[in-house]
């Protein structure tokens, strides 16, 4: 019986082993919130100056010039006989033929292209006689003073554009876009 207590004791003892500790739940950090592109990075700097300091200036790089885009304005663009004008849309901007009306097609050519227009006056044919038994007909590119408005509806915005052969001659047109930075910025 001696020996019979002895091994109770000691499988008692045994028997009673504490619970393990409750396992330790380690929460992950919350995720940061994605920090949006710097609207103004590889912009350059006389248009993000103006946009950040709620200026709205015509800009001149090079050939372009670069008017600040609002829907509520219509564009002024110089063409000249023989030159051609450039209209450049913005980033991811296109348009088709059907989107672009010109008010006066028969005075003005223009061809379309991914995110671009371009436009000229069109060649008339005049002609010009000597004398009452020689007339001579001769093509002459578009008469001075000759002006139209130009709609481009794009995938994006609509612009009106006021196009009139006058000096000096606009090459190439473009726009940033203040409202749409300021935005992204925001």
């Amino acid at each position: 019986m001696k020996y019979v207590l002895i091994a109770a004791a000691l499988l008692a003892g045994c028997a009673t082993t504490p619970p393990s500790p409750a396992p330790v739940v380690m929460q992950a950090p919350a995720p940061k919130p994605p920090i949006p592109p710097d609207p103004y990075l590889g912009m350059p700097g006389d248009e993000a100056y103006a946009i950040q300091h709620n200026q709205t200036p015509t800009l001149q790089h090079g050939i372009s010039l670069i008017y600040p885009y609002s829907q509520d304005l219509a564009y002024p663009i110089n063409c000249q006989p023989l030159e051609g004008t450039e209209i450049i849309l913005g980033p991811g901007e296109f348009t088709s033929e059907k989107n672009v009306i010109i008010g006066d097609p028969n005075r003005w050519d223009m061809t379309i292209g991914d995110g671009v227009v371009l436009i000229k006056p069109a060649r008339t044919p005049q002609t010009i006689s000597s004398g009452p038994q020689d007339p001579v007909p001769e093509v002459h590119p578009g008469a001075i003073n000759m002006n139209t408005n130009l709609h481009i509806h794009s995938n994006l915005r609509d612009y009106t554009v006021l196009v009139r052969v006058r000096r000096p001659l606009t090459q190439q047109v473009e726009w940033y876009y203040p409202d749409s930075t300021r935005a992204q910025a925001a």
